[in-house]
């Protein structure tokens, strides 16, 4: 799959936005982007890609970078157990994927070109997206994929879909968290993490990475060491006890 850039710079076309990637500083106690600081005050979207219409995301959008905002959590893939219900056609990332019987590898080309018409939007109102390459429905033996197997992807299917979402959507420098609400508790859904974290890194070697955990998560002693993840992020729950 290669998506060719438009020469008129028009939404859909990533080099319309070309900004500095955001980095971790050498004192690894802040963020920059190219000589400056730069905080990550995010607002959290995640279904953007399929359930915001445009003309309400354009609205959102300028409302968020005015209020301050300088990043925006977007799942790249839809979150399966917990979507708003609606009467509109969705977007669709897989052959057969709101039929439940997903065929996962690259993106599909209309869906990529619907998300960069969304990251172009974002882009101009200099909101840089931190994207979920990997949310806890599409590895196995998490807490949501072992309700529902149907999505989960393949090691061979998942390795195409990451290499897809680099070319589709790197050249917006986002931000990358390779895990959505990771429970971290087997050992299959944390090599399945590491395994597109590595892959994510030796595509992107500059890309900084994050582990969007689930709110009673720990993190584990290997992942802790891991040299790929570019920082550490914890969710403080929804819940009172957590």
């Amino acid at each position: 799959m290669t998506l060719q850039p438009r020469k008129d710079g028009a939404a859909g076309s990533p080099q319309a936005h070309s900004r500095p990637r955001i980095g971790v500083a050498l004192t690894r106690d802040r963020f920059v982007r190219g000589e400056d600081e730069w905080f990550p005050l995010a607002d959290t979207i995640w279904s953007a890609f399929t359930h915001v219409p445009v003309d309400d995301w354009k609205r959102y959008v300028s409302l968020r970078a005015t209020q301050g905002f300088t990043s925006l959590n977007i799942s790249i893939l839809p979150i399966v157990h917990d979507l708003s219900a609606t009467d509109r056609v969705l977007p669709q990332p897989f052959d057969g994927f709101w039929d439940g019987a997903p065929r996962p590898g690259p993106l599909r080309r209309d869906y990529i070109e619907h998300a960069r018409t969304m990251l172009d939007i974002a882009a101009a109102n200099d909101l840089t997206p931190n994207l979920v390459v990997l949310w806890c429905n599409y590895v196995p033996e998490t807490w949501a994929s072992t309700k529902d197997r149907r999505y989960v992807i393949s090691p061979e299917s998942r390795r195409d879909y990451v290499a897809s979402v680099v070319e589709a959507f790197d050249p917006y420098s986002p931000m990358y968290a390779v895990a959505g609400d990771a429970d971290l508790v087997s050992v299959a859904s944390r090599e399945a993490w590491t395994d597109a974290q590595r892959q994510l890194r030796t595509l992107v070697p500059d890309a900084v990475t994050t582990i969007h955990t689930q709110d009673t998560a720990v993190l584990p002693d290997d992942l802790v060491d891991d040299a790929g993840l570019g920082y550490y992020s914890y969710q403080s729950g929804h819940r009172l006890e957590c």
